[in-house]
């Protein structure tokens, strides 16, 4: 974002000879410093001159009305009207920059449960700005088994109108998981989860990721490779407009592993998701609550 100029008149000197009169002025900066070189000229002539160390300048411009354009490199030009009486529309022209956007953090509450496994888990996310963002997962039958997660992630700053196989957000993710009342199943991940878009006119019509995996099934370490897809689809309903759908498997050596879900938005701040996750043998099915609220420092 480009910054302003503030353009402070100190006097005007009106010179009747030969059809011309002197005007001497001020320029500084939107912090009040100064412009050092900034050019003041008569728009639509070639009657100029350039601000010295002080930001001072004494400029001969012709009679009659004239506007001023005073422009200095990296700063917003401006326009000073003077009219033929020798008289400035404002005295002191005093341009301030725009106050700094908001800084909007975004929240995500969950709960939900695994139908499979008999936990109950709460998770939640929170997003600065859509430029970085965390989530934390906790699930627990409230005996011996447990699950524990968390990631960290950050966007890139690069916008462009078609772009493919370009990175613009990455994260770090890890799991762990750890049952045994109904099944023999210790599970530990850890990986970098790099997200891709097909996009048109700042839509997203497909976004990919691609994410390099390390983790340890019941005490076997396996490095592997997880690609996956997510969309928004219209829904023609009432109560569900849109759904987001995401697919994603991965390779390990000797076994695979696959996730589908879904999330389904039911009003303004709340949403249903599900989630089916498979790990060589093992199935996770969980079913759960999200709501959604912005805070705004």
């Amino acid at each position: 974002m480009k910054k302003l100029l503030t353009i402070l008149t100190l006097s005007l000197l009106a010179l009747n000879a030969f059809g011309q009169r002197t005007v001497r002025g001020t320029v500084v900066d939107y912090i009040g410093d100064p412009a050092i070189g900034a050019t003041i000229r008569v728009k639509g002539t070639t009657f100029g001159t350039i601000a010295d160390v002080n930001g001072n300048f004494t400029l001969t411009v012709p009679d009659g009305d004239v506007v001023l354009e005073i422009s200095l490199f990296g700063l917003d030009s401006r326009l000073v009207k003077i009219s033929s009486s020798g008289e400035v529309r404002k005295s002191a022209i005093v341009y301030r920059p725009p106050p700094p956007p908001p800084r909007v953090i975004t929240n995500i509450i969950g709960i939900n449960y695994d139908i499979a496994n008999s936990l109950y888990g709460v998770s939640f996310t929170q997003s600065f700005r859509g430029r970085f963002g965390y989530g934390l997962l906790a699930q627990s039958n409230f005996s011996n088994d447990y699950v524990l997660g968390g990631s960290v992630g950050i966007n890139s700053p690069f916008q462009h109108s078609w772009h493919f196989w370009r990175i613009h957000r990455l994260s770090l993710n890890y799991m762990y998981k750890n049952l045994s009342d109904n099944i023999e199943f210790n599970f530990q991940r850890i990986s970098i989860k790099g997200y891709t878009s097909l996009r048109h006119r700042h839509r997203h019509l497909v976004r990919l990721f691609v994410e390099p995996t390390f983790q340890t099934l019941n005490d076997n370490s396996n490095v592997g490779l997880t690609l996956g897809l997510d969309r928004n689809f219209r829904l023609r309903n009432r109560w569900v407009r849109t759904v987001n759908i995401g697919l994603s498997a991965g390779y390990f050596n000797d076994y695979w592993t696959y996730s589908i879900g879904a999330h389904f938005p039911i009003s303004r701040n709340f949403g249903l998701r599900l989630m089916y996750d498979r790990i060589d043998r093992y199935d996770f099915f969980n079913i759960g609550l999200t709501y959604r609220f912005a805070t705004i420092r």
